[in-house]
């Protein structure tokens, strides 16, 4: 019988010795404050992120409430096109023509008044004082808000006035939202979405006006004429537009809505009403 001696130490062993280095004394301090610093910078970028963002939805509603971006002329030839079932392909071409022109003209709009306001392109225009004066943020949120919410809100987008590089690719994305061209996210493309569907409201009450002479809309012609649409592109003209519209049973709102009219009308004279106008989009929040 062999000795067991022959069966030991046949092969070599392999062993991982772990080491690790312990920080101590001022070392630990410096390390514990660097990332106590770090997440204080993570938690800042987020609510500035916020704060940056109202300033968009500020800056859009500035934008789309004073300014117009489809002629009537322009608006009436649209329109026109809008209701032909059949199109040619000329009238194909120039309906989409007039959109692309009227996208174009957006994205134009607010790149000009972006001169002023810096709400998108190199950060440090929004965020970096400049010759010992308030940033343009920092100036906007004296203005909107009480001095106590202004104070915390200062505080945290004035600590990346050096640092405004944090901000590049987020500022990239937002830029997207001011596009002059029909992409989808865009304010230029809602504002056609819109466009189209107020078109669809201004055909739609056309038809009911005529064959309903006595449903009662009649004094909501003014703001279903294809002319009106300029009064129709910001949040709050929006707002506005679709509390006109209303629900069909609406019995809260103050005053009837047109589709709580249709509605009522249709219950009290046993119609078969199926045309009703539809609420626009709101505009893209940032």
């Amino acid at each position: 019988m062999k000795s067991l001696n022959e069966f030991t130490k046949q092969y070599s062993i392999s062993k991982t010795l772990r080491f690790a280095l312990e920080p101590v004394g001022k070392t630990r301090e410096f390390i514990d404050e660097f990332i106590s610093s770090d997440n204080r910078v993570a938690d800042d970028y987020k609510a500035a992120k916020l704060i940056i963002d109202d300033y968009h939805r500020f800056f859009i509603e500035e934008v789309l409430s004073n300014n117009s971006f489809v002629e009537e002329d322009i608006l009436k030839e649209l329109y026109s096109l809008f209701l032909k079932q059949e199109k040619s392909d000329a009238e194909k071409k120039a309906y989409e023509g007039l959109l692309k022109s009227v996208c174009k003209r957006i994205g134009e709009t607010f790149k000009e008044a972006n001169k002023t306001y810096s709400a998108f392109g190199k950060p440090s225009e929004l965020l970096k004082p400049k010759n010992k004066d308030d940033s343009k943020i920092v100036k906007w949120i004296k203005e909107k808000y009480s001095e106590v919410e202004a104070d915390e809100k200062i505080k945290t987008v004035s600590a990346f006035g050096n640092f405004t590089t944090y901000f590049s690719g987020f500022n990239e994305n937002r830029e997207n939202i001011y596009s002059g061209e029909d992409k989808h996210g865009s304010v230029a493309h809602r504002i056609i979405e819109n466009l189209e569907r107020f078109f669809g409201n201004c055909k739609n009450f056309e038809n009911l006006a005529k064959d309903y002479p006595n449903i009662g809309i009649g004094d909501f012609a003014e703001i279903f004429n294809p002319c009106h649409f300029n009064k129709c592109v910001s949040q709050r003209q929006i707002d506005a537009y679709n509390e006109k519209i209303g629900s069909a049973s609406d019995q809260a709102a103050a005053s009837k809505g047109v589709n709580q009219i249709i509605n009522e009308y249709r219950q009290k004279n046993n119609k078969k009403l199926v045309l009703k106008l539809r609420k626009v989009f709101k505009v893209p929040r940032s």
